[in-house]
Order: structure tokens, then sequence, then C-alpha cells
């Protein structure tokens, strides 16, 4: 699902496993280029530690449109904090991948 895709990617950047790469989209690597995710995913993981790591997550306003899902992600900290994102998930290849926003 890409419920199942979005907390995975969340997991993997939690544990600094650059296999989180592996969730984004073809389009969005293509804009990019791998090396533009690889700091940010470090930043975010620093800031999850710091949070005490991830305690839940919580999907709003699931919007599905063909083979895109456009859906609000609430993620709950350790700590008690909560950080609130859109996110867009395409279907490619069979896989559920993030994707800009659209």
């Amino acid at each position: 699902t890409p419920e199942n895709a979005v907390k995975e990617f969340y997991r993997r950047v939690e544990k600094g496993d650059e296999a989180a790469i592996d969730i984004i989209s073809k389009e969005l690597i293509a804009a990019f280029g791998v090396n533009k995710f690889k700091k940010p995913f470090k930043e975010q993981k620093e800031k999850m530690e710091k949070k005490g790591g991830i305690a839940s997550f919580d999907f709003q306003n699931k919007r599905v449109k063909d083979d895109s899902v456009t859906m609000d992600v609430v993620v709950t900290y350790k700590n008690g904090d909560t950080q609130k994102e859109k996110i867009k998930m395409i279907k490619e290849d069979g896989d559920w991948k993030a994707t800009i926003s659209k």
C-alpha cells in the first residue's frame, strides 16, 4: 500500500539506510540526482534521533487518482513532537514511490 511505502521510507531514513532512495520515484531522482537526497536524509535522521525516534504514523485526507495517491502524513515522535507533510505517491513498476506533489 502507499501507506506502507511511506512508513518504510521513514523507517529507512530513521536508520540511516541509504536504500530510502529506492522509495523515491525515477522522475524525482532524474530531476534532482541521487546525491541531492543524501544530505537531507542524514539531517532528517539526526532530527529523528533527537526526538527519540518514530512512535507512530497517522494518514489523513487520502485522495486516490488512477495510479497516484496524495495524503497528509502525521509522524509522531517518541518525545511527543509531531510533523505533518503532504506526500504524493505513484505506482511505478508495481511499487509505490514518493514523487513531487502536483
